[in-house]
């Protein structure tokens, strides 16, 4: 299911490559709030709780909803070409419309735009159906929705004060050290948007986007169905991310509640995937699941995910002989779902994540190519 985005009137000054600490940070709780996609983060995901109180670290789970799959869209940047501090972007929270807030709130509680609910601060029966929708989906999400219901006001307050609490006693470090390397992306995109065509500068910013040269449109591979048209002189803003490897966030919704806010539409990509090209074919993906598809394989990678191992250190946990595991590990190898790294007279080995994540999406495009 893709998102296509209509490029064919787009000017380049309609689009704007900005920096966002909260939209950072968002990508960061994401993963805190969806751990076992993130195994790489672990050891910050650790840290984060061991540097919070007991108290923030359960706001930030019984707000998971706000940065799981489908991000709050108030939580990103809102004005085109105006980059903001962070104290800022908590403030543009602070001063919205308790109805503007709670119709922002609603969406991302529910979790998807194939249902929205602009008269839940205005109906008690579209509250009450908000509420039970959401009870639906989880207990957690049930809870927020009443929440919001009973005192938007109350929930607005718990959020704010939690993420300024994640960022002062956690992330702001490390929204310093991503620093260099987000200027330089943003440094890039900039440049490229001067030189080149804006369909191929859209379609470098992920290995999942595909350009359609007939019709000026890109296609990224989301689980949403959408048009985007540039038409209505829509802008963009493109926000590299640090944090969001390996998922590209795009939000697009411009009416909350009763409200066309003519919001611009906002792409959150990693820079680590930036140009990054999907070219193998259809043997080599063929091959790949193949190797995996080997129960003794399988289990290796089991333990591959998480950190770096020896063929020793296999051995011992999975009961097979070195011999074996060298074999097993040679094939992985081979087949570039492996990365091995010497050591002294060791030799670490590591599932190679980026390969083992693009299977999915190299076998769908070499189908359709």
């Amino acid at each position: 299911m893709p998102i296509v985005l209509d490029l064919h009137q787009l000017r380049p000054e309609a689009v704007s490559v900005q920096l966002s600490q909260m939209a950072e940070l968002m990508a960061f709780l994401h993963a805190v709030a969806e751990p076992a996609h993130h195994l790489d983060r672990r050891q910050e995901i650790q840290g984060m709780t061991r540097a919070l109180p007991d108290e923030t670290n359960r706001a930030v789970r019984a707000l998971a909803p706000f940065w799981a799959r489908f991000r709050a869209r108030h939580l990103m940047p809102l004005t085109f070409g105006q980059a903001s501090g962070f104290e800022h972007e908590l403030k543009r929270v602070e001063n919205l419309s308790l109805d503007l807030f709670a119709a922002f709130s609603a969406e991302v509680i529910y979790g998807t735009r194939i249902m929205t609910f602009p008269d839940v601060t205005r109906s008690p029966v579209a509250a009450a159906d908000f509420v039970a929708r959401a009870e639906e989906r989880s207990e957690a999400r049930g809870i927020l929705a009443a929440q919001l219901i009973r005192n938007p006001e109350e929930l607005r307050s718990q959020l704010i004060t939690t993420l300024k609490e994640v960022n002062e006693k956690f992330f702001s470090e490390r929204w310093n050290a991503a620093l260099p390397q987000l200027r330089a992306a943003q440094t890039e995109v900039q440049n490229a948007l001067a030189t080149q065509p804006l369909p191929m500068v859209f379609t470098s910013l992920n290995p999942g986007t595909h350009y359609f040269p007939s019709t000026q449109q890109i296609a990224f591979d989301k689980l949403q169905n959408a048009f985007i048209s540039s038409s209505d002189d829509r802008k963009y803003i493109l926000l590299p991310s640090s944090y969001g490897s390996p998922h590209l966030v795009i939000k697009f919704a411009q009416d909350y509640g009763h409200q066309r806010l003519d919001l611009p539409v906002v792409i959150q990509f990693p820079f680590t995937e930036m140009g990054v090209p999907t070219t193998n074919t259809m043997e080599e993906i063929r091959l790949r699941l193949t190797v995996m598809a080997d129960p003794a394989r399988m289990d290796l990678c089991r333990h591959l995910v998480n950190e770096q191992c020896t063929t020793t250190e296999l051995a011992k946990r999975t009961g097979m002989t070195v011999p074996q595991v060298s074999r097993h590990l040679r094939r992985l190898r081979e087949s570039g779902l492996l990365d091995s790294v010497k050591d002294g007279r060791m030799v670490r080995n590591r599932l190679n994540l980026r390969a083992v994540y693009s299977l999915g999406y190299d076998l769908v495009s070499s189908i359709v190519r």
